[in-house]
């Protein structure tokens, strides 16, 4: 026989441990997803609401609300107290200003006349 060559009970005993170590780290993956499977299915109804359907729920709480229509508003009762003071129509008339007559004509005219008839020729932007 050659040194390489391994019996066959040694060969079988090595194909069971490793067919073993699958079966194990497969058990132990599993029960540890089994709980979170289980949660999972007993939460289905349950799934997040999405930001669309936030927005939805909003809008058509907003239609509901604009839908109803408002109480209408009593009307005010009538004015029973007198005013603290009388308003004449003098009193509440102010006093003008009376100008008199050269400071209303004061700039009816100009009385540097220039070439085109009294307008002043000035250029901010000009360097005098």
């Amino acid at each position: 026989m050659k040194p390489t060559a391994r019996s066959l009970p040694l060969t079988i005993l090595l194909y069971f441990c490793a067919l073993g170590a699958v079966m194990a780290s497969l058990g132990l993956a599993l029960s540890m997803l089994a709980p979170a499977v289980y949660a999972s299915l007993q939460n289905e109804g349950e799934r997040p609401v999405s930001r669309l359907e936030e927005v939805t729920a909003t809008a058509r709480e907003v239609r509901k609300a604009l839908a109803t229509p408002l109480p209408p508003v009593e009307p005010l009762g009538p004015i029973t107290s007198r005013p603290a003071r009388t308003v004449n129509a003098k009193a509440a008339k102010l006093p003008g200003i009376r100008l008199n007559a050269e400071a209303r004509n004061a700039f009816a005219s100009s009385e540097t006349g220039g070439a085109r008839g009294g307008i002043v020729d000035f250029d901010r932007h000009r360097v005098q």
